[in-house]
């Protein structure tokens, strides 16, 4: 009883619902991590209605999130950067009509961040796996990072049970993840790692790591595909020799728009199709020689747009330096990509891309922006270590600022 009064007290709240007697939906709220620095503050997890722009009830936190997922049932769990234990870390979840938050999973992983949840099942992208004595002892070469991917988790009997991971044999890390409208691929950026050696010289050849099976010597990134239906990686896209330090990845229906750092400096001049779909381990090294140059640590202003089947580059449009996230309006045909600042700089820019015509169609400048999400209802938000933004992205205008420090968004994809 006491639970149906508190839904109708939240009904009754939503200033924008035009029909109180349908109950909203995971998809009709945003939720937002808050900062409290003052001697009573903390962090807060703010939840937005999206059809009214207007804040409905704040819940307690803590610093040590690091993202926010709204699940199909509504509640959001929350993922954390440091270990509650020595070796466990654990999933907690919010659930909005009590404002209770639990422990919901344990998991062995470390550095968990972005939840998808495919309904039957959900992945968990991690930094670093890690996995069994058994599988370990199968992959005797990897090196830690090598582990990193995503668990996969079924429901049985109603609880979340581990059943796999989900890992590519790349030295290289995960950086942006993005699931197509079906969700029967989720698609992933990653960029090489690199180690150096007090013994070696430092020299882009030398000092590269080759713990790992695959050499990659010229520093260029991937794109990877996972099959949702089977759990596996369905294909590994070299994106060499298109662009260096890969960042956000954003699938719109039968494009994938990328986001990277640094600026391309390549040689056109080889002698076969770096671009091959495939397994990287069983492809025969290019015998070609980089091009390198002091263009190369310029940073790239370019917004890369590829065809995915087949995966062909069509256009690099023209954007600023320092693009990292994005975040799409389908129904206004609309991307925005979101740029920070280089280290300690308050620059930030939001650019609109129009998906229809493939070019630039607006910027704003946003100082010290930290994140962008779309929630639906032509809304994207904005947080900032300043304020929060709400923007229509339709006409570009800012509808509504709350002064604070905000950081996380999440909201049900």
């Amino acid at each position: 009883m006491a639970r149906l009064l508190l839904v109708l007290i939240l009904l009754s709240s939503l200033l924008g619902c035009k029909n109180a007697a349908v109950l909203p939906g995971p998809k009709d709220y945003v939720y937002i991590l808050r900062y409290d620095r003052g001697p009573k503050g903390g962090a807060f997890i703010d939840q937005y209605s999206v059809t009214s722009d207007q804040k409905i009830r704040s819940f307690d936190a803590d610093y040590s999130m690091v993202y926010l997922s709204v699940m199909s049932n509504g509640k959001v769990w929350c993922t954390y950067g440091a270990n509650f234990d020595e070796t466990i870390q654990k999933v907690r979840e919010l659930d909005p009509l009590t404002g209770k938050i639990s422990d919901v999973l344990s998991h062995p992983s470390k550095d968990a961040d972005q939840i998808f949840d495919l309904g039957d099942k959900f992945y968990i992208r991690v930094e670093t796996i890690i996995a069994s004595d058994d599988y370990i002892q199968k992959h005797p070469n990897l090196a830690p990072w090598q582990h990193g991917g995503f668990e996969v988790y079924k429901k049985r009997n109603g609880h979340p049970k581990l059943d796999s991971f989900i890992r590519f044999d790349l030295d290289g890390f995960i950086l942006g993840a993005s699931m197509t409208a079906s969700r029967d691929s989720l698609y992933v950026t990653m960029e090489p790692v690199f180690l150096l050696d007090d013994k070696l010289k430092e020299t882009r050849k030398e000092g590269i790591s080759t713990v790992g099976r695959t050499f990659n010597e010229n520093q260029y990134s991937w794109i990877g595909e996972i099959d949702t239906q089977t759990d596996k990686v369905k294909r590994v896209i070299s994106l060499d020799p298109y662009l260096r330090g890969v960042w956000g990845i954003k699938v719109v229906g039968d494009y994938v728009y990328v986001t990277a750092l640094e600026k391309e400096t390549y040689n056109w001049d080889i002698e076969m199709d770096r671009t091959e779909i495939g397994d990287k381990r069983a492809r025969a090294k290019t015998p070609y020689t980089a091009k390198y140059s002091d263009e190369m640590r310029d940073y790239n202003r370019s917004l890369f747009v590829f065809n995915l089947n087949p995966f062909k580059l069509l256009k690099k449009i023209p954007i600023e330096a320092m693009g990292r996230m994005m975040d799409v309006d389908p129904e206004a045909k609309r991307l925005f990509v979101l740029h920070e600042g280089g280290i300690g700089s308050p620059i930030g820019l939001l650019t609109a891309i129009d998906t229809e015509t493939q070019t630039r169609i607006g910027q704003i400048l946003i100082p010290r922006i930290r994140m962008i999400g779309y929630a639906g209802h032509h809304r994207l938000y904005v947080t900032t270590s300043q304020k929060l933004l709400i923007i229509d992205t339709t006409t570009l205008k800012i509808v509504k600022e709350v002064p604070g420090e905000f950081g996380m968004i999440a909201h049900r994809w």
